[in-house]
């Protein structure tokens, strides 16, 4: 009997390793899923041709429509499964095989879906940074200054700005990959639950503040394009006057930099009118910047800053006075 007990005692215990190894294997398998989507889809590593990126779509649109179609079946058959097994009084193994079973199912469809997303997402990613490599190029054509044009350190802060969005999306993309696939095998739920404990609240913080942050963007899109249209006008008169117009009193070596100090006073009087709008605005961190850029200003009229602003001011004046 003793003898009968020990052999019980080592088949559970090799049950329940067998358990955990299949889950171990199953989170690695999402590793290597996620890896693999991420290398060849946003990092570009190993890239391939045009067709083979179409290829990937077809598979993966076609993978989820069809375990899509198949669910409802196979969830079925599960079902009868479990019942012949409880009717039978057979070992727990058995009916949790079907559980593992529906689970492997429930991941292919989750990967699948997670796959195609990202493939979207470098889509994008990539379709945004050709654009933008695009501008660049033309701006070091059309330009005498060359990468020391301000639309050139433009055109680079929005490349860093497609680079962290692609980051966010991926990183968002993979916490809702790990999490629902945790929450499907019952003992992994405790992992779900710490990743929601741990992520949740400033996910849903951050949901939050775009949200209140919708109706100030409304304002803040109206007043950079009208300062958009104000500078298009601007640049049209200046050119007008440079090339057609003849002023008697505005000579045309005038033109350059009564534009630039045009052009940098609306780009500061549209900062002035949009930074209640900017996000963030009203938080201790803007209010302290906006105090220190104040004291700058009102203190540096005797010191340093004073001196900078009078040497700009005399290559203004030379400027205007054609020495």
């Amino acid at each position: 009997m003793q003898v009968i007990d020990t052999s019980g005692h080592v088949s559970e215990s090799t049950f329940h390793i067998l358990r955990t190894l299949v889950l171990f294997a199953v989170f690695m398998g999402a590793v290597v899923v996620s890896r693999w989507g991420i290398r060849k889809f946003i990092l570009g590593r190993g890239r391939t041709p045009h067709r083979n990126s179409k290829f990937y779509s077809i598979v993966f649109v076609v993978l989820i429509a069809s375990l899509l179609l198949l669910r409802s079946p196979i969830e079925r058959l599960a079902a009868d499964i479990r019942s012949a097994i409880s009717a039978s009084h057979t070992s727990e193994a058995l009916s949790w095989l079907v559980t593992a079973f529906l689970g492997f199912y429930y991941v292919l469809i989750l990967s699948s879906i997670f796959l195609i997303v990202i493939q979207g997402i470098g889509f994008a990613h990539r379709f945004v940074d050709k654009r933008i490599e695009v501008w660049q190029v033309r701006l070091r054509d059309s330009s005498k200054t060359g990468e020391s044009n301000p639309r050139f350190h433009a055109s680079k802060i929005v490349r860093m700005v497609n680079r962290l969005s692609c980051n966010a999306l991926v990183f968002a993309i993979l916490l809702l990959y790990f999490g629902i696939g945790f929450s499907i095998f019952p003992r992994t739920e405790v992992i779900t639950g710490t990743l929601r404990e741990f992520f949740g609240p400033p996910l849903e913080d951050a949901v939050r503040a775009v949200e209140n942050y919708l109706s100030k963007l409304g304002y803040l899109l109206v007043i950079l394009m009208f300062g958009w249209v104000l500078l298009r006008a601007m640049k049209y008169v200046f050119g007008a006057i440079k090339r057609v117009i003849v002023l008697e009193h505005f000579p045309s070596d005038w033109v350059d930099p009564t534009y630039k100090l045009c052009q940098t006073a609306l780009f500061l009087f549209v900062l002035m009118v949009s930074f209640p709008y900017l996000p963030g605005a009203e938080s201790p961190f803007f209010r302290g910047f906006s105090l220190f850029l104040g004291a700058l200003v009102t203190l540096g009229s005797g010191g340093t800053i004073g001196n900078l602003l009078a040497g700009i001011l005399a290559d203004v004046y030379t400027s205007f006075s054609g020495g």
